[in-house]
């Protein structure tokens, strides 16, 4: 692994493996690195605190490492980087009762704010993916399959 790939905390301490998926700026300083994963983060957070978002899912990795106790903070979210813009995907199970498209909306704007206020990056697009409904009293979410 050479230094371009390595992350290194302020005592020096290596903390994280760096691939492509990170947003460099450079100065005459030195350089900072953001990694995909603390966007998804800061995302997830945002995302958390809009009313009616009642959940992130994320896939079966995700549900897997669940059952065993290890949630992992960027569920559901999938950011991409394209030159000096941020996509973000990102995937909800909303309360029953909610006006969809108002809370969906609340949620981008949440999200674009929360990224763009903590890593300085543009946010070209918060994509938000409705996957289910959560009904009062059920334990899973309703997402539109006949018989729920």
């Amino acid at each position: 692994m050479n230094e371009e790939q390595r992350a290194v905390s302020p005592n020096n301490d290596e903390y994280a493996m760096l691939g492509e998926e990170t947003i460099d700026e450079s100065s005459s300083l030195g350089s900072v690195c953001i990694h995909n994963d603390v966007i998804a983060v800061i995302a997830s957070e945002a995302a958390s605190r809009v009313e009616g978002v009642e959940e992130l899912p994320g896939d079966i990795l995700d549900g897997i490492a669940g059952m065993i106790g290890r949630r992992n903070p960027d569920r559901g979210i999938q950011v991409t980087v394209e030159g000096e813009t941020v996509t973000i995907d990102i995937t909800v199970i909303l309360a029953h009762g909610v006006k969809i498209p108002q809370v969906s909306w609340e949620l981008q704007e949440s999200v674009r704010d929360a990224v763009q206020e903590m890593t300085g990056k543009v946010v070209k697009a918060v994509n938000v993916i409705v996957q289910g409904i959560r009904i009062p009293g059920r334990e899973k979410p309703s997402s539109g399959e006949a018989g729920e």
